[in-house]
C-alpha cells in the first residue's frame, strides 16, 4: 500500500523506470513504493459544452502547472507524463506514469492518475490508480486568448452589433411564412445582416456570416439569456473548447418624428378603397394595401416584390408607411395606415379624416411626370400587404435591377 503523503519523499518518473534494475532490483518491499502527487499540477483549462456536444464526443484541455504545454484529449484517453530536468511534461510515447480525464457515474469529471511498471520479462511490476474529483470551474475565454480562426472571424462579426427589439411590421401584416419571426428580438450585425433571437436558438458561422444550418464542423453561437436590459452569447469553436461569452445591450427607439398631416395634404376619396393626395408636393393616387418608403430623394411608392425585399430585408433604411384602407366613424371617411421607424420598432397608427382636409383642390397626375401609382404583384387589394411578405422570397434575383427608382 502507498506510503502516507506526508511521510513519502518526492518521486520522479526517473526513479520508477530504474526499478528493476541494480538495488532497485525486485523484491518484496516494492508495493510500499511511494505514489507521486499529481492532483496539484494537472490543470483542467477547458472542457467542451457545446449544446450539440451529445454529437461530439467530449473533450479537455489539460494543462501543467509551471508551463505553457496544453493538450486536447477525449473522454477516457490516456495522457504520458515524464521529467525532464526535474520538470513534468507530457510525453509523445508511453511511460510509467500517465493521466486521463473521464466522468463518474454521477456526470462529473474525475482525473484518474496511473502508475504501471513492466519487466523487460513482461512481469507486472507495479499497477496502481487513483482519481481525484475536478472542481468544474470552467470559465470562457477572452477574445486574445481564442486561437481558433474562424471563431476569432465569427467573433469580429458581433463586435459592433446592434440590439433591436421584435419587427412591428411582423405584428399585423406578416404572411404565414414569416409568422415565426413575430416577436422575435433582432440583433443588426454590420454588412446588412439581420438575426432573429430568442434564447436559445443557435447559429453557425459558416462563408464568413452567422446563419442557421447544421452546425457539425463549424464555430457555433447560442443566444444565452435575453433580459430586459442585457442580451448573452456563448460561442464554441467547433471543437467545443474554446469558449467566449459576448453580451449586447439593447438600442434605444426613436420617436418617429414626421407630421402626418403635413405629409398627407390635399387628401380626397376616390373609391371606395382608393384616395388621391399630394406627397412631396406630387399628386398620388393610393388604393388599400400599398406601401410608401422614404428614401433620401423623398417618399417613394413601392412597386414590386424586389422592392419590398430590400425593405424587409434591411437592403435599405427608412420609414415605412402602409396604406390599410378607408374606414367610416361617425358617418364619415377615415384614411387608415400604419406608420414605422426605420428599425419598425416603433408602430404609430394613422387615422386621419378625410372632411378635414378636403379644402384645397389638387390638380391631377400628368402623363409626363413620374408615375406613383404603385402596381402590386398582389391581385387583391384587400391581402395585398400580406401578399407582399409571402411572396417576395421565391423570386430570382436580378443582378441589374434597381430598387426605389421611378
Amino acid at each position: 500500500m502507498p506510503k502516507n503523503k506526508k511521510m513519502s519523499p518526492s518521486v520522479s518518473v526517473s526513479e520508477y523506470e530504474k526499478i528493476g534494475e541494480g538495488p532497485l532490483a525486485v523484491d518484496s518491499e516494492l508495493q510500499s513504493f511511494p505514489f507521486p502527487d499529481l492532483s496539484g499540477k494537472i490543470l483542467f483549462l477547458a472542457r467542451s459544452n457545446r449544446p450539440d456536444s451529445e454529437f461530439i464526443e467530449t473533450r479537455y484541455l489539460l494543462g501543467l502547472r509551471g508551463t505553457q504545454e496544453k493538450r486536447v484529449v477525449m473522454q477516457e484517453q490516456k495522457l504520458y507524463l515524464t521529467y525532464e530536468e526535474d520538470h513534468l511534461i507530457f510525453s509523445e510515447k508511453a511511460t510509467p506514469l500517465w493521466i486521463k480525464p473521464k466522468q463518474n457515474v454521477e456526470g462529473r469529471t474525475t482525473l484518474q492518475m496511473g502508475i504501471n511498471l513492466v519487466s523487460n520479462q513482461g512481469v507486472v511490476l507495479l499497477s496502481e490508480t487513483r482519481e481525484h474529483l475536478i472542481k468544474e470551474d470552467w470559465k470562457p475565454l477572452k477574445k486574445e486568448q481564442v486561437a481558433h480562426p474562424e471563431l476569432i472571424a465569427g467573433i469580429d462579426a458581433f463586435e459592433g452589433a446592434r440590439w433591436w427589439p421584435a419587427d412591428r411590421l411582423f405584428d399585423q401584416y406578416a404572411g404565414e411564412e414569416y409568422q415565426i419571426y413575430k416577436g422575435l428580438e433582432r440583433l443588426e450585425i454590420p454588412g446588412e445582416q439581420i438575426l432573429f433571437a430568442e434564447e436559445g436558438r443557435t447559429y453557425v458561422w459558416k462563408e464568413g456570416k452567422w446563419c442557421v444550418g447544421n452546425a457539425e464542423g463549424y464555430p457555433l453561437a447560442r443566444v444565452k439569456e435575453i433580459t430586459p436590459f442585457k442580451m448573452s452569447f456563448e460561442l464554441w469553436d467547433p471543437s467545443g473548447i474554446e469558449t467566449v461569452h459576448m453580451t449586447f445591450n439593447r438600442e434605444r427607439a426613436r420617436p418617429i418624428a414626421i407630421r402626418l398631416e403635413e405629409l398627407f395634404t390635399r387628401l380626397r376619396q376616390r373609391t371606395s378603397s382608393r384616395v388621391s393626395c399630394r406627397i412631396d408636393n406630387r399628386a398620388t393616387i393610393l388604393r388599400a394595401g400599398d406601401w410608401l418608403f422614404r428614401t433620401d430623394r423623398g417618399w417613394h411608392t413601392v412597386k414590386n416584390s424586389y422592392e419590398v425585399d430590400a425593405i424587409v430585408k434591411f437592403k435599405v433604411m427608412g420609414e415605412l408607411f402602409i396604406f390599410d384602407g378607408l374606414e367610416s366613424s361617425d358617418g364619415k371617411k377615415v384614411f387608415c395606415g400604419s406608420l414605422f421607424d426605420p428599425m419598425r420598432t416603433e408602430l404609430q397608427s394613422v387615422r386621419l379624416p378625410i372632411s378635414q382636409m378636403k379644402t384645397l383642390e389638387h390638380s391631377p397626375p400628368t402623363k409626363k411626370g413620374r408615375s406613383t401609382k404603385i402596381r402590386s404583384p398582389a391581385s387583391s387589394e384587400i391581402e395585398r400587404s400580406h401578399s407582399k411578405l409571402k411572396s417576395h422570397q421565391r423570386l430570382q434575383p436580378i443582378e441589374d435591377y434597381e430598387v426605389f427608382e421611378e
